[in-house]
């Protein structure tokens, strides 16, 4: 399946089908994180900030950003560098970028000392291997309303959303 990203200045959105008649987007707006998913046509919206998500992820797992020289491949006609991102207790993120386009690093905290874009990366959780290397990029105008919620989404706390699912709230 195919993951769509679309960034305007400090704003991202990243759209990952599920199969199954089902959708998730995050829109990261400055510093809001909104996780909105479309679950056979019942839509949630879950809102959290950019700062607490980088501190439930980073309980003193900072990672530590290897540029590696010399070592350059094609993606979606750009050339990229190789870039290991380690974090203590958890297997290496290798990514490849670009700095012919430019990014705040806004749309993934752990990357922000890349200074360029990411067009793959790849990573492995327990025996799972994922990918995401960029087939195309459009540098085009991107409508602001590709980063609002829609009315039809039902707004929710994550504590709410994991009463919902049954999960234990902290």
């Amino acid at each position: 399946e195919e993951t769509e990203m679309w960034f305007k200045e400090d704003l991202v959105k990243l759209r990952m089908p599920m199969g199954m008649g089902m959708q998730s987007d995050v829109l990261i707006l400055k510093d809001k994180v909104v996780l909105l998913m479309d679950l056979m046509g019942n839509k949630l919206a879950m809102e959290t900030t950019k700062t607490e998500v980088e501190n439930e992820n980073t309980a003193s797992k900072k990672a530590v950003v290897k540029l590696i020289a010399g070592e350059t491949k094609n993606i979606a006609g750009y050339e990229c560098k190789k870039a290991i991102l380690s974090t203590p207790g958890e297997k290496d993120m290798i990514v490849w970028y670009s700095d012919k386009i430019k990014s705040n690093g806004s749309w993934y905290f752990q990357m922000s000392e890349i200074k360029g874009f990411p067009l793959e990366f790849s990573m492995k959780t327990g025996e799972i291997s994922v990918r995401m290397t960029a087939k195309e990029v459009r540098m085009e105008s991107v409508d602001d309303a590709v980063f609002t919620v829609s009315s039809d989404y039902k707004v929710m706390t994550q504590e709410d959303m994991m009463k919902m699912m049954g999960g234990q709230v902290k």
